[in-house]
Protein backbone atom coordinates (compact mmCIF):
# COMPACT_ATOMS: atom_id res chain seq x y z
CA UNK A 1 0.00 0.00 0.00
CA UNK A 2 1.39 3.38 -1.25
CA UNK A 3 2.01 6.09 1.87
CA UNK A 4 -0.89 8.51 0.42
CA UNK A 5 -3.34 5.68 0.09
CA UNK A 6 -2.15 4.73 3.61
CA UNK A 7 -3.09 8.17 4.68
CA UNK A 8 -5.94 8.26 3.59
CA UNK A 9 -6.98 4.68 4.80
CA UNK A 10 -6.06 6.52 8.21
CA UNK A 11 -8.23 9.43 8.19
CA UNK A 12 -11.38 7.31 7.24
CA UNK A 13 -10.90 5.50 10.22
CA UNK A 14 -9.93 8.46 12.41
CA UNK A 15 -13.07 10.36 10.72
CA UNK A 16 -15.43 7.42 11.30
CA UNK A 17 -13.79 6.76 15.06
CA UNK A 18 -14.28 10.95 16.06
CA UNK A 19 -18.41 10.28 14.44
CA UNK A 20 -18.67 7.54 16.42
CA UNK A 21 -17.53 9.38 19.37
CA UNK A 22 -19.73 12.13 19.36
CA UNK A 23 -22.98 10.20 18.79
CA UNK A 24 -21.10 8.17 21.56
CA UNK A 25 -20.99 11.57 23.82
CA UNK A 26 -24.53 12.45 22.96
CA UNK A 27 -23.49 15.18 20.36
CA UNK A 28 -26.63 15.64 17.59
CA UNK A 29 -26.47 17.83 14.33
CA UNK A 30 -22.93 16.03 13.65
CA UNK A 31 -21.40 18.32 10.60
CA UNK A 32 -18.50 17.55 8.50
CA UNK A 33 -16.51 20.56 8.11
CA UNK A 34 -13.40 20.88 5.45
CA UNK A 35 -11.49 21.20 9.28
CA UNK A 36 -13.09 18.51 11.02
CA UNK A 37 -16.48 18.32 12.56
CA UNK A 38 -19.02 20.49 14.34
CA UNK A 39 -21.81 19.18 16.80
CA UNK A 40 -24.33 20.38 19.64
CA UNK A 41 -25.72 19.03 22.23
CA UNK A 42 -27.54 20.07 25.81
CA UNK A 43 -24.27 21.18 27.35
CA UNK A 44 -23.30 23.54 24.41
CA UNK A 45 -21.72 22.81 21.40
CA UNK A 46 -18.17 21.20 19.99
CA UNK A 47 -15.79 21.60 17.52
CA UNK A 48 -13.56 19.06 16.30
CA UNK A 49 -10.34 20.00 14.62
CA UNK A 50 -7.96 17.22 12.81
CA UNK A 51 -4.83 18.38 12.07
CA UNK A 52 -2.10 17.67 9.40
CA UNK A 53 0.80 18.54 11.89
CA UNK A 54 2.71 16.10 13.72
CA UNK A 55 2.21 18.75 16.80
CA UNK A 56 0.02 20.91 18.22
CA UNK A 57 1.98 24.14 18.69
CA UNK A 58 0.69 27.04 21.23
CA UNK A 59 0.33 29.12 18.60
CA UNK A 60 -1.64 26.88 16.85
CA UNK A 61 -3.58 26.32 19.80
CA UNK A 62 -3.89 30.11 20.97
CA UNK A 63 -5.43 30.74 17.10
CA UNK A 64 -8.04 28.07 17.87
CA UNK A 65 -9.51 29.35 20.61
CA UNK A 66 -12.18 31.91 20.36
CA UNK A 67 -14.22 33.91 22.60
CA UNK A 68 -17.03 32.17 22.82
CA UNK A 69 -16.40 29.79 25.87
CA UNK A 70 -19.77 27.84 24.71
CA UNK A 71 -17.41 25.51 22.49
CA UNK A 72 -15.63 22.43 23.61
CA UNK A 73 -12.52 21.58 21.21
CA UNK A 74 -10.97 18.57 20.32
CA UNK A 75 -7.93 18.53 18.76
CA UNK A 76 -6.23 15.47 16.86
CA UNK A 77 -2.78 15.48 15.36
CA UNK A 78 -0.18 13.13 14.47
CA UNK A 79 1.43 13.16 17.68
CA UNK A 80 -0.05 15.33 20.17
CA UNK A 81 0.88 18.32 21.73
CA UNK A 82 4.03 20.12 22.89
CA UNK A 83 4.84 20.48 26.64
CA UNK A 84 4.24 23.85 26.18
CA UNK A 85 0.87 23.38 24.49
CA UNK A 86 -0.21 20.93 27.42
CA UNK A 87 1.19 23.38 29.98
CA UNK A 88 -0.99 25.97 28.53
CA UNK A 89 -4.21 23.93 28.27
CA UNK A 90 -3.73 23.11 32.13
CA UNK A 91 -2.90 26.60 33.33
CA UNK A 92 -5.66 28.46 31.51
CA UNK A 93 -8.26 25.73 31.90
CA UNK A 94 -9.01 25.55 28.34
CA UNK A 95 -11.95 23.61 27.28
CA UNK A 96 -9.74 21.11 24.80
CA UNK A 97 -9.32 17.43 24.40
CA UNK A 98 -6.79 16.74 22.72
CA UNK A 99 -6.00 12.80 20.74
CA UNK A 100 -3.18 11.55 18.91
CA UNK A 101 -4.13 9.97 15.38
CA UNK A 102 -3.16 6.49 16.21
CA UNK A 103 -5.45 6.41 19.11
CA UNK A 104 -8.60 6.98 16.98
CA UNK A 105 -7.48 4.39 14.22
CA UNK A 106 -9.79 1.93 16.01
CA UNK A 107 -12.88 2.50 18.16
CA UNK A 108 -11.47 1.46 21.70
CA UNK A 109 -15.57 1.52 22.64
CA UNK A 110 -16.20 -1.01 19.89
CA UNK A 111 -13.46 -3.38 20.25
CA UNK A 112 -14.59 -6.91 21.39
CA UNK A 113 -12.62 -7.07 24.56
CA UNK A 114 -13.96 -3.84 25.89
CA UNK A 115 -17.00 -4.16 28.42
CA UNK A 116 -20.46 -2.00 27.79
CA UNK A 117 -19.37 0.94 30.40
CA UNK A 118 -21.84 3.92 30.64
CA UNK A 119 -21.95 6.34 33.10
CA UNK A 120 -24.21 6.51 35.99
CA UNK A 121 -26.61 9.56 36.60
CA UNK A 122 -26.77 11.40 39.91
CA UNK A 123 -29.56 9.33 41.44
CA UNK A 124 -28.16 5.88 40.45
CA UNK A 125 -24.85 7.04 41.75
CA UNK A 126 -26.44 8.01 45.54
CA UNK A 127 -28.41 4.75 45.31
CA UNK A 128 -25.48 3.21 44.39
CA UNK A 129 -23.58 4.62 47.46
CA UNK A 130 -26.31 4.35 49.72
CA UNK A 131 -26.74 0.34 49.11
CA UNK A 132 -22.48 0.34 50.16
CA UNK A 133 -22.85 2.47 53.04
CA UNK A 134 -20.84 5.40 52.32
CA UNK A 135 -21.98 8.60 51.30
CA UNK A 136 -19.82 9.66 48.58
CA UNK A 137 -18.39 6.60 46.72
CA UNK A 138 -14.83 6.36 48.34
CA UNK A 139 -14.99 2.44 48.60
CA UNK A 140 -15.58 2.19 44.82
CA UNK A 141 -11.95 0.93 42.69
CA UNK A 142 -10.70 4.29 40.55
CA UNK A 143 -10.42 4.52 36.69
CA UNK A 144 -7.97 7.12 35.79
CA UNK A 145 -9.57 9.98 33.38
CA UNK A 146 -6.17 8.74 31.23
CA UNK A 147 -7.92 5.66 30.91
CA UNK A 148 -8.83 5.83 26.90
CA UNK A 149 -12.65 4.71 27.10
CA UNK A 150 -12.21 7.41 30.23
CA UNK A 151 -11.38 9.79 27.46
CA UNK A 152 -13.64 8.17 24.63
CA UNK A 153 -16.57 9.05 26.71
CA UNK A 154 -15.13 12.05 28.37
CA UNK A 155 -15.85 11.02 31.91
CA UNK A 156 -14.87 13.99 34.32
CA UNK A 157 -13.58 13.35 38.10
CA UNK A 158 -16.13 11.83 40.15
CA UNK A 159 -18.43 10.45 37.77
CA UNK A 160 -18.98 7.19 38.92
CA UNK A 161 -18.97 4.25 36.10
CA UNK A 162 -21.12 0.96 35.28
CA UNK A 163 -18.74 -1.82 33.53
CA UNK A 164 -20.73 -5.22 32.36
CA UNK A 165 -18.76 -7.62 31.83
CA UNK A 166 -19.35 -11.11 30.92
CA UNK A 167 -17.37 -14.21 32.52
CA UNK A 168 -17.24 -17.49 32.26
CA UNK A 169 -20.04 -18.64 30.24
CA UNK A 170 -21.95 -16.08 29.76
CA UNK A 171 -22.36 -14.85 32.91
CA UNK A 172 -22.93 -10.63 33.40
CA UNK A 173 -20.67 -8.89 35.83
CA UNK A 174 -21.71 -6.03 36.92
CA UNK A 175 -19.19 -3.74 38.48
CA UNK A 176 -18.43 0.09 39.61
CA UNK A 177 -15.45 2.58 39.08
CA UNK A 178 -15.30 5.90 40.50
CA UNK A 179 -13.26 8.32 38.05
CA UNK A 180 -9.59 10.02 39.50
CA UNK A 181 -7.16 12.37 38.56
CA UNK A 182 -4.25 10.64 39.50
CA UNK A 183 -4.18 7.08 41.66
Amino acid sequence: MSGSAKSTCTKRLVDTTLQEMLHDRAYVNIVKTPSGFEAECVDGKVRVVVLDEEKLSVKALRGMMTSDVQWKLIIVCLLGPTSFTRREIQEKRYNVDTFVTSDLVVNVSRHAYTPRIRKLSTEEATSLFHSLGTADGSCLPRMLRADPVCRYYDFQKGDVVHISRVSGYQELGDYYRMVTDVS
